[in-house]
């Protein structure tokens, strides 16, 4: 499987820093307070004047929910994110 940080590297990834990296199963346990967490800060980030409104909505889209959820539920891993 290809790493996201594949082309960096030349030599094989230890096997114990690949576990380490390896963060699916908290992902799948705690998705919605990052998803939730992740609002309020975008409502914040807006508030500061980083944001518009326009682009908090669109960064905290169903469709953003939805993909993590779906993403999560195949057990897709973590590279390409």
């Amino acid at each position: 499987m290809a790493k996201l940080w594949g082309g960096r590297f030349t030599g094989a990834t230890d096997p114990l820093m690949h576990s380490f990296n390896q963060s699916l199963s908290y992902d799948k346990r705690m998705y919605k307070a990052d998803i939730v967490g992740s609002q309020a800060y975008a409502k914040g980030l807006v508030k500061a004047g980083v944001l518009t409104e326009e682009e908090r909505k669109v960064s905290c889209s169903s469709s953003g929910r939805r993909a993590w959820k779906d993403r999560l539920s195949t057990g897709a891993p973590n590279e390409g994110i």
